[in-house]
C-alpha cells in the first residue's frame, strides 16, 4: 500500500521532469528565443525516468523494512506488556494410558492460583486441565458433589454416575485422593467434573 502511494505520487513527478525536454523556457511571448532555451535531450529525458523507478524501488524497499520493523517492536512490546499469570509451582505431570495429561498439586498450589490471579486469568490457565490432588471432605451433598473443608478457594468436586456408593460410607474429615477435571472457577470457588477416587 506504501510502496502504491509512493508509486502514485512520483510518477507525476518524472512525467513533469521528462516532460520539460518539450518546453523552452527562454521563448518571449512572440514564440521568437530571447537569451537561450532550456532543452533535455530524449536520451536524458529517458535516463531520468530510469533514476526516478529506480528511486521509487529503493524508497518502497525502506519504508517496507520500516514498516514490518516497527510492526514487530510494536508487537513485541504489546506482548511484553501482557500481564504475566502467576502460575504456582505444580507437582509431576504423568499421562495415562488413555491419553490425559494429569497435573499433580496441592490444595494449596491451587488456591494460590486462584488468589493470585484473576478468575479470568485462572480459567485461562487451568480450565479443562485435568488434576491429581488430596482433601479432607468438608460436606458430601449426594448424587456425587462432594465439598472439600478448610480450602480456600472452596473446592466442589462433581463425581460421574457410579461413585455415590463408594462416596457414602466417607465422612467429614476423611482424606480423599481425587482425580477430576477442572471445570471452572467463579466468585464462589473451583468447581471439578468427571472427579474419580484413587
Amino acid at each position: 500500500m506504501v510502496g502504491g502511494v509512493i508509486l502514485a505520487a512520483w510518477t507525476p513527478f518524472w512525467a513533469f521532469v521528462s516532460g520539460l525536454s518539450t518546453i523552452d523556457f527562454m521563448r518571449t511571448s512572440t514564440g521568437r528565443p530571447s537569451i537561450g532555451t532550456f532543452y533535455l535531450s530524449p536520451t536524458l529525458s529517458a535516463g531520468l525516468n530510469v533514476v526516478g523507478f529506480g528511486v521509487i524501488v529503493y524508497a518502497f524497499i525502506l519504508l517496507s523494512r520500516q514498516v514490518s520493523w516497527g510492526a514487530s517492536v510494536n508487537h513485541s512490546e504489546s506482548t511484553s506488556q501482557q500481564p504475566r499469570l502467576d502460575v504456582p509451582g505444580f507437582g509431576v505431570n504423568t499421562t495415562l494410558p488413555d491419553g490425559r495429561a494429569i497435573i499433580s498439586c496441592s490444595l494449596e498450589d491451587l488456591g494460590d492460583a486462584y488468589h493470585k490471579n484473576t478468575i479470568d486469568q485462572f480459567n485461562r490457565l487451568l480450565s479443562g486441565k485435568w488434576i491429581k490432588t488430596s482433601g479432607r471432605i468438608g460436606e458430601n451433598h449426594g448424587n456425587g458433589q462432594v465439598w472439600l473443608s478448610n480450602a480456600d478457594p472452596i473446592f466442589v468436586l462433581q463425581f460421574a454416575e457410579g461413585w455415590s456408593d463408594q462416596l457414602s460410607p466417607l465422612g467429614r474429615g476423611a482424606t480423599i485422593t481425587v482425580r477430576g477435571k477442572i471445570l471452572k472457577a467463579d466468585y464462589s470457588g473451583v468447581r471439578l467434573e468427571e472427579c474419580e477416587l484413587l
